[in-house]
């Protein structure tokens, strides 16, 4: 279950411009990409008149998808002040469709950025890193240094990165590869951009860190909606280039006409991830027009709005035969009363459709309900939330009970490969609602052994460990959906039923997606390019025991050397989110100690 975070900044124009360009083609010495005296920085802030220095190879490298550590990271630019804090209301917590005009590409403020950089085209230094190779597939966790690097933003002092030059051409949209020798490895197309889109304000999004990396290892530029310059993300040197905030509250027709001209401006036709529930239901229900400039995967336009409506979800795992907590919707304040009776506390409250919340209201998507007068109090904000309050029995937690799935689902005739099992041990998931089949391209199941908030909350550390019973019911549910796309479930083993039960169905990359990292790099953004990008998906290569520890929630778990950890934030070759995303977490810690302790200290002096 998805626990919202707490903001960091507000949001503030990220102004960005064009890198340095370098000369396509051929090999030979270090070639000096100096950028002119107040080209700017790709965030606004940094020092002008920088050098890029590309360190091109003379010998070919072993063809490889791109996964592994580069080189040692060079300095990022230094990033502007933090904005005053606006307050609720103001134009900068709630921006107008006026503030959405003021951040299109025709504004000066906002400088276009070179297609030809943005897409590994002749013209733009991603030319120069378009053939990746060479890398040990030991080295995917970031430790020691390989022999090449993605894109990388511009850095404030000269430094080197080591590449191989390769030309690469770009096949019309929809055609596909003819399928290659039989292998774990497939490489990424470099000529087909990421673009990252997040509507809800999450400044300390984890996933939007990791897809980032995990394209730019494999050469892809990847372009990403981030809140501000000084989010963790934005300071990955696999950044190709951040955009301004879309705020989730604005006109759907305002999001996609934006999304369109930001999508032509990066040109090649970008893949686009939406990075939370807001964004996945914005592209299916309204995402039509985006077709002709961007890549995503084709998805039933109501399907979304089901699965992540709360309400709908539990009958649609009645449908499905698979478990999920006894639910109760009260239209009544005594309606209320019965269901905190019935259900037990504690008891699990939830907004059926949270990404109607209001930012900054108070209100939580999930909150775990410990005082009747507690879900009273929850149903009578229904108008505030815009939705249908949800109380479910709370399912105890057990040792190793909670388990998440993540997968990519498309219909048979839409995929490159054919491939018509589902993961694991390759059961048929049988007809989907329009008559075609529902297939897994790609499919892992794993372990949550510690959450934040502990009972309800994140994956805090997770373990790879496949299990048949979880994969089943995840494609049941998914097949009764009728969904197609990426998804990340939750379950929790019910002792009462002797089953897991579905808790959450998200239809868009779980924040937990690189635990599932095969050793050639794949993962699910990775397999979502290839499939988009008319290149075939090749099977997923198990690696139980492998572990993911988010460092804020979890640093004892990330500093355990034993077995093969994945962390969120720490990466050798991408050493500078890290220290951001530590002092925001230290940021957001002071902030709930301090209130407590002047209070403390308020009511001692008031007895003394």
């Amino acid at each position: 279950m998805d626990i919202e975070s707490p903001a960091l900044d507000q949001p503030a124009s990220l102004d960005q411009s064009t890198p340095g360009t370098a000369p396509a083609g051929g090999t030979g010495p270090t070639q000096r990409v100096t950028k002119p005296s107040g080209s700017g920085e790709l965030f606004p802030g940094g020092p002008s008149g920088s050098v890029v220095e590309l360190e091109s190879s003379a010998q070919s490298e072993p063809v490889h998808d791109g996964s592994g550590a580069p080189g040692a990271p060079s300095e990022s630019a230094p990033l502007p002040a933090d904005p005053a804090r606006p307050g609720p209301g103001s134009p900068a917590a709630a921006p107008s469709d006026a503030r959405l005009d003021s951040m299109a590409p025709s504004d000066p403020s906002f400088p276009p950025a070179d297609p030809a950089a943005a897409t590994g085209r002749a013209g733009g230094p991603a030319a120069a890193l378009t053939a990746l190779g060479g890398i040990d597939p030991a080295e995917l966790n970031g430790s020691g240094r390989d022999r090449s690097a993605g894109p990388i933003r511009p850095p404030a002092a000269a430094g080197q990165v080591r590449a191989t030059r390769t030309a690469t051409s770009a096949r019309p949209a929809g055609q596909r590869r003819p399928a290659g020798p039989a292998g774990p490895v497939a490489r990424l197309d470099p000529a087909v951009p990421a673009l990252l889109l997040r509507l809800d304000w999450n400044p300390a999004h984890h996933a939007t860190l990791g897809v980032i990396r995990s394209l730019g290892r494999a050469g892809v530029p990847v372009h990403a909606v981030l809140e501000h310059p000084k989010v963790p993300a934005a300071r990955s040197r696999y950044l190709a280039q951040g955009h301004p905030w879309l705020p989730a509250d604005a006109e759907p027709e305002r999001l996609i006409d934006r999304l369109r001209r930001m999508a032509e401006r990066i040109g090649g036709r970008p893949v686009l991830y939406p990075m939370d529930d807001a964004g996945a239901l914005l592209l299916a229900a309204h995402g039509a027009p985006l077709a002709e400039v961007a890549r995503f995967p084709g998805v039933d336009p109501t399907a979304p709005a089901r699965v992540a409506d709360k309400e709908q979800l539990a009958e649609l795992c009645r449908r499905a035969g698979v478990g999920c907590p006894e639910t109760r919707v009260p239209t009544r304040p005594e309606e209320v009363r019965a269901a905190v009776a019935d259900l037990g506390l504690p008891l699990i409250a939830k907004w059926s459709r949270p990404w109607l919340l209001r930012r900054g209201g108070g209100l939580k998507s999930t909150t775990v309900v410990t005082r009747a007068a507690e879900a009273e109090r929850l149903f009578t904000r229904r108008a505030e939330a815009g939705c249908s309050l949800l109380l479910q029995r709370m399912i105890a937690p057990t040792p190793g009970g909670d388990r998440f799935f993540h997968g990519y689902f498309t219909r048979a005739d839409e995929s490159a490969d054919g491939f018509d099992r589902g993961p694991a041990d390759g059961f048929d998931l049988g007809p989907g609602t329009d008559g075609g089949p529902v297939v897994c391209r790609f499919g892992a199941a794993g372990r949550k052994d510690l959450a934040w908030p502990r009972e309800a909350g994140l994956t805090a550390r997770g373990t790879w460990l496949p299990d048949p019973e979880i994969e089943a019911a995840a494609c049941l549910v998914v097949q009764a959906a009728g969904f197609t796309g990426v998804v990340d479930l939750d379950f929790r083993f019910d002792p009462a039923s002797g089953r897991y039960a579905l808790l959450d169905f998200n239809p868009r990359l779980g924040a937990q997606f690189r635990l599932f990292t095969d050793p050639a790099g794949l993962d699910v953004p990775r397999a979502v390019h290839l499939d988009l990008s008319g290149r075939t998906i090749p099977p997923l290569a198990s690696r139980p025991g492998r572990r993911l520890c988010v460092e804020t929630y979890d640093p004892l778990g990330a500093l355990n050397p034993s077995g093969e950890v994945e962390r969120a934030w720490f990466a050798r070759d991408d050493l500078a989110p890290f220290p951001v995303a530590v002092l925001g977490s230290g940021t957001r810690l002071l902030r709930r100690i301090l209130p407590n302790l002047r209070s403390s200290s308020n009511q001692e002096g008031n007895a003394s």
